[in-house]
């Protein structure tokens, strides 16, 4: 029966090690992942300010500006007036178009400024994860009110 006692004893006190052994290797473990902490809180901080950066829609709306200001609507001749896309959706196509007179407007340089436009709001759209309707936009007809190059505004009773 000692015996018996004996080896309850020392299964207790080998059960007993090896909980104090697994306590001590969680306890450090713990302590492992407590000093990386800060570091990895800084590293999310660093990488949601990122993001953040990222999906700031200012640089777009400095980039539309850009395109906006180069747009001149005085004209001489209807046959001048054209439209070009304004901006990309995320679904595709242009969110927006712009009317301007080719005469009076640096066509080239508004032309490549719309197409940096494009380029980086597809990119933002991307990487933000925007969503938007999948509506095709067609460009407005255009026509010359008192020497201006003007989107046509339909009548209410030409809408459906």
């Amino acid at each position: 029966m000692a015996r018996t006692w004996m080896k309850a004893g020392v299964g207790l006190l080998l059960w007993g090690g090896v909980c104090v052994g697994i306590a001590a290797r969680e306890a450090t473990a713990f302590e492992q992942r407590e000093a990386r902490a800060p570091q990895e809180e800084a590293s999310a901080e660093r990488s949601s300010q990122a993001d953040e950066q990222l999906c700031d829609p200012t640089e777009i709306q400095e980039l539309e500006a850009e395109a906006r200001a180069l747009v001149r609507t005085d004209c001489p001749n209807v046959s001048q007036c054209r439209t070009a896309p304004v901006g990309v959706r995320a679904c595709g196509g242009p969110r927006d178009y712009v009317v301007y007179c080719a005469a009076t407007t640096p066509e080239q340089e508004l032309l490549r400024a719309l197409e940096r436009l494009e380029r980086r709001e597809g990119r933002f759209n991307r990487q933000c994860g925007i969503v938007s309707i999948c509506v095709f936009i067609s460009p407005p007809e255009v026509e010359l009110v008192e020497g201006q190059c003007q989107a046509v505004t339909p009548s209410p009773e030409t809408l459906p």
